[in-house]
């Protein structure tokens, strides 16, 4: 910070930007958004692509009856499980990514 902010709101802003809590709550609404988008195109796509290729109904109504009577849904355990995927591997490769990256430190 070059010039100096007056008053409570310039020093509660002079802490986002000191302590980097701007670029890590635009991360986080980035991450939010992006997580939306990946949430609608696995049950708005993938999902409904995927059953009518199994011949299967609709896969939210997807189910196991067991003899207890309880009713398992496991489609919308599917597409929880893909989302899930998906983000596993989205993260193995910006770590992969970042490792790759020289950090500009001495190491010695």
């Amino acid at each position: 910070m070059t010039k100096r902010q007056k008053g409570k709101v310039g020093e509660f802003l002079g802490v986002f930007h000191e302590e980097r809590l701007l670029q890590l709550g635009l991360a986080f609404l980035a991450a939010h958004s992006g997580a939306a988008f990946l949430t609608s195109l696995i049950d708005d796509l993938v999902m409904p692509l995927l059953f009518a290729m199994v011949g299967e109904g609709s896969w939210k109504d997807s189910a196991i009856t067991l003899e207890s009577g309880a009713v398992l849904l496991w489609g919308p355990a599917l597409s929880q499980a893909i989302h899930f995927a998906i983000v596993v591997l989205v993260i193995m490769g910006v770590f992969h990514h970042l490792k790759k990256i020289p950090s500009g430190k001495d190491e010695r």
